[in-house]
C-alpha cells in the first residue's frame, strides 16, 4: 500500500480535517498511517495498529459497559484525579474519544500528541501507550512533556500510562487490565442482552483480546 499526494504531503490531511464527511474511522486511520508508512509493514509488531483498535472499542461497545470498565480501572491508580474520572463516568454515553490528540505545541513540537485522549470537552483523560518497555527516565519525561503542554495548561488534564507491566513510580494501568475490562464487559453484555443483538460487540472484544494476548505471546509487551 502507497500513499502519494500531487498536491503536497499535508493536502490529504487538510481535506480530512477540512471536509468531515470524510472523516470516518478507516479514512482517520489511514489518514494517520499516511505520514508513518513504515509502520504498515508487520503491522502486528507496532504499538500503533494496537492502540487504534482499543480507540474504535471504546468509542464502539455500549458505553455504559466497556467505557465504565475500563476508567474504573483508574481507580486503582494513585492518581490524584478521581474526581475527574468521576465526571467522565458520569456522561460515559457522550464522551469524545479521540486518537493521536495533539497538545498545543509549535513549531518542531507541533506533532507532540498523547494516544488516546477520553474527554466530555470540560475534563480530559490522556492515555500515553507503549506495548515495549522503555526506561523509567524516559518514560517520565515523556508523560512530563504532556503534563506541562500548553494544551494540559490550559485545561482540566490527568495523563496516565498504558504499559506492559506496572511501573511503581508511573501512574499506569496495564494491558492485563485492559484484558479484564474486556472480560467482565463479556460478561455484563451476555447477562443482560440476547445474542443475536450483541453478536457484533462480542467479536470485537474477541478480536481485541485476542490481539492483545497475541502481543503478549510473541514477547511485543514485554
Amino acid at each position: 500500500m502507497k500513499f502519494t499526494s500531487k498536491k503536497g504531503p499535508w493536502y490529504w490531511d487538510k481535506e480530512v480535517e477540512t471536509d468531515k464527511r470524510n472523516g470516518s474511522y478507516l479514512v482517520t486511520v489511514l489518514n494517520f498511517f499516511h505520514f508513518r508508512q513504515g509502520k504498515l509493514r508487520r503491522s502486528w509488531y507496532h504499538e500503533e495498529p494496537l492502540v487504534w483498535e482499543l480507540i474504535r472499542a471504546l468509542d464502539i461497545l455500549p458505553r455504559n459497559i466497556f467505557i465504565n470498565e475500563f476508567l474504573l480501572l483508574f481507580h486503582n491508580t494513585p492518581c490524584k484525579n478521581s474526581f475527574l474520572i468521576n465526571k467522565l463516568r458520569e456522561q460515559a454515553d457522550s464522551l469524545i474519544i479521540e486518537g493521536d490528540f495533539k497538545l498545543g505545541y509549535l513549531g518542531r513540537k507541533q506533532n507532540i500528541a498523547t494516544d488516546i485522549c477520553i474527554t466530555n470537552k470540560q475534563y480530559y483523560l490522556l492515555i500515553e501507550a507503549k506495548i515495549k518497555n522503555l526506561k523509567e527516565k524516559k518514560l517520565k519525561e515523556q508523560i512530563q512533556k504532556e503534563q506541562n503542554s500548553p494544551f494540559c495548561k490550559k485545561n482540566k488534564c490527568c495523563v496516565i500510562a498504558l504499559l506492559p507491566n506496572k511501573e511503581a513510580n508511573i501512574v499506569s494501568i496495564t494491558w492485563d487490565d485492559v484484558i479484564t475490562a474486556l472480560d467482565k464487559s463479556e460478561e455484563k453484555l451476555k447477562s443482560n442482552f440476547k445474542e443475536e443483538i450483541i453478536k457484533g460487540y462480542l467479536k470485537m472484544i474477541l478480536e481485541l483480546r485476542n490481539r492483545i494476548h497475541a502481543a503478549l505471546q510473541l514477547h511485543l509487551i514485554k
